[in-house]
C-alpha cells in the first residue's frame, strides 16, 4: 500500500542497510551532483511475497551511477 497500491494486501517497507557504503563513494557523489549511489536487491522473499524486512545485500553492493 505504501507504494501507492491501495487493493494491496500488503503493507511494509524494506530495510537496506547502510554500512557497505564507502568513504570514498560519499565524497564522489558529493564531488558531482550528476551521479547517485545505487544498490539492487530482490524484492521478494523467500516465499514469493514481497520483501518486508531488512533486505540482506551481498559484497560491495553499492555502485555510482549517473543520474537519469
Amino acid at each position: 500500500r505504501r507504494a501507492g497500491q491501495s487493493a494491496s494486501p500488503w503493507d511494509g517497507r524494506i530495510k537496506v542497510p547502510l554500512t557497505g557504503i564507502t568513504t570514498s563513494q560519499v565524497k564522489a557523489v558529493q564531488a558531482d551532483s550528476t551521479r547517485r549511489l545505487a544498490v539492487r536487491f530482490p524484492g521478494r522473499n523467500p516465499k514469493g511475497g514481497p520483501a518486508l524486512a531488512t533486505v540482506r545485500l551481498g559484497a560491495d553492493p553499492w555502485a555510482l551511477v549517473a543520474d537519469r
